[in-house]
């Protein structure tokens, strides 16, 4: 399940333990529906693919820097001539 959905329907559950007890503390009110939290937390941490398929951002970095060492690393927008 997309994220932007599953956090909107922790809000509105959210907003259901606000109107059924206002009084109550925000911390003790319910997030996650039930059953809710494992899914979510495997599910937001599925990061495998946002790494760069060739390894590391540091390794990729150092990579580049040797195949073309006279090249600027960084470039500011609108200095390089």
């Amino acid at each position: 399940m997309p994220h932007h959905r599953a956090a909107a329907r922790q809000f509105v559950r959210l907003l259901h333990g606000v109107a059924a007890n206002p009084q109550e503390r925000i911390s003790r009110l319910p997030l996650l529906c039930d059953g809710g939290a494992p899914t979510d937390i495997v599910d937001w941490n599925l990061t495998a693919d946002t790494a760069p398929p060739d390894g590391c951002l540091h390794a990729l970095f150092a990579r580049q820097v040797a195949h073309t060492p006279r090249d600027p690393a960084v470039i500011r927008i609108g200095t390089r001539s």
